[in-house]
């Protein structure tokens, strides 16, 4: 598992990513009453500093046939170079009916703001139980 460092600290665009990577999986027009989540991953808010990351689990996701990948690289245009935010469609529509890891739609720039679950503890996101 790995957390992607977002660049607006918002639980709100947190929310707006983690449903846009829902939608390559489960396009609004093929969901059911079945669906359960709107979300594909969770999100963490530093304790201290208000920062918000997502929850990037390591597991492939189905990319739908019909998948709209300009929801998401509209999301995440501001955060990075046009060019990439253009690498980042190209890719979502090659993976489309495929299976993908959506670290691989981590664009380029924004690659650097991934940890590790131990860079993210000694960082001070997880909060510790008080004693006592």
């Amino acid at each position: 598992m790995r957390y992607l460092i977002l660049s607006r600290p918002s639980v709100a665009y947190a929310r707006a990513i983690s449903a846009h990577l829902y939608r390559l999986t489960r396009p609004d027009h093929a969901r059911s009453a079945e669906d359960v989540s709107a979300y594909w991953c969770g999100w963490l808010v530093h304790p201290s500093t208000g920062a918000v990351a997502l929850v990037m689990p390591d597991e492939d996701i189905p990319v739908h046939t019909e998948s709209d990948a300009d929801l998401l690289v509209q999301a995440v245009a501001h955060a990075i170079p046009p060019a990439e935010a253009e690498k980042l469609r190209v890719d979502i529509l090659a993976t489309r009916g495929t299976r993908a890891a959506p670290l691989l739609f981590v664009p380029q720039s924004a690659q650097t703001q991934l940890r590790t679950h131990s860079q993210m503890e000694a960082d001070g996101w997880f909060a510790t139980p008080a004693e006592g």
